[in-house]
């Protein structure tokens, strides 16, 4: 179980790593569609791979 739970946390922290770094090679017409800016990129992508995604706040 200990072990199932390590991996499971290992994998939703690269996920969000890989998340993260997929959203800062859009570019600017793609973010605008989807209601982000550069800035929000900018804000979530400095964030640690441990931390959730937030794009709303």
């Amino acid at each position: 179980m200990f072990i199932r739970s390590i991996l499971s946390w290992s994998r939703r922290w690269r996920q969000r790593a890989q998340d993260r770094r997929y959203l800062s090679e859009l570019d600017d017409h793609v973010l605008s569609d989807i209601g982000l800016t550069r800035w929000d990129v900018t804000r979530e992508t400095a964030r640690p791979f441990w931390q959730p995604l937030n794009l709303r706040s």
